[in-house]
């Protein structure tokens, strides 16, 4: 395990989710006003989020904005869109109402004793120092 890849990759996450998920679930919210409307806002903005960074990575050589100022890009065995797809939609897990917490607390877990989170397993990817 790398404390510095861990915090660059902590930094990343945190610049997409203010930079890109926080508008979409504040523009999700907007729409769909009302209390039974919530987990389905929540939803949405997860899916929205997905689909950012599948278009991004695929598009911009494994980076998104937060990956683009950190240094780091994803390196998948393809570059396909739907190989990149299954690593992202893995994270829609992380979104999920009350199972998101477990699954966040198995990938780090998962991060301490392999080096790789949840969602790198299941797209069969890894997060590289990339310029």
């Amino acid at each position: 395990m790398n404390l510095l890849m861990l915090i660059q990759r902590f930094l990343a996450t945190l610049i997409d989710l203010i930079i890109v998920y926080l508008p979409f679930l504040l523009l999700v919210h907007v729409i769909f006003t009302g209390k039974e409307f919530s987990s389905i806002a929540n939803l949405l903005a997860g899916i929205l989020f997905v689909l950012y960074n599948m278009i991004s990575e695929s598009s911009f050589s494994g980076k998104t904005i937060g990956k683009f100022f950190a240094k780091l890009r994803v390196k998948t065995v393809s570059t396909d869109l739907m190989e990149i797809g299954q690593r992202e939609f893995a994270k829609l897990l992380y979104f999920l109402p009350v199972a998101g917490w477990i699954f966040i607390v198995v990938s780090v877990v998962m991060y301490f004793t392999s080096g790789r989170f949840l969602h790198d397993k299941i797209g069969r990817s890894e997060v590289i120092v990339g310029v």
